[in-house]
């Protein structure tokens, strides 16, 4: 289990990162397609942040269950594991959802 910790917090710091780099630095080229998009319309510089911020919260949030599991008996490491990753997942797919379902009603 010490190995899903480590991985849980290697694995944070990416998100770190390129959610800094997006959110705050307007590195908007880590996300895919995003100059294209914005060309034709189709996102704009909001999206952006959303997605910049959603990667800079789940990273600290993995980083963060990653170091408390090293305390926490191994149960929790799988748990604090699957809600760090779920909850990064979700949080981006509820993100492209809503935004698709904005983009179509701004093009009706």
């Amino acid at each position: 289990m010490i190995i899903l910790r480590i991985i849980l917090i290697v694995i944070g710091l990416p998100f770190i990162y390129y959610g800094f780099n997006i959110l705050f630095r307007k590195k908007y080229n880590y996300i895919n397609n995003y100059e294209s998009d914005k060309k034709i319309g189709k996102v704009d510089e909001a999206y952006a942040k959303r997605i910049g911020a959603v990667e800079l919260i789940g990273g600290k949030l993995c980083v963060i269950l990653g170091i408390i599991a090293m305390f926490l008996e191994d149960r929790y490491t799988l748990y604090f594991f699957l809600i760090s990753i779920g909850g990064i997942v979700i949080s981006l797919g509820l993100n492209q959802f809503f935004f698709r379902k904005k983009v179509e009603q701004k093009n009706k």
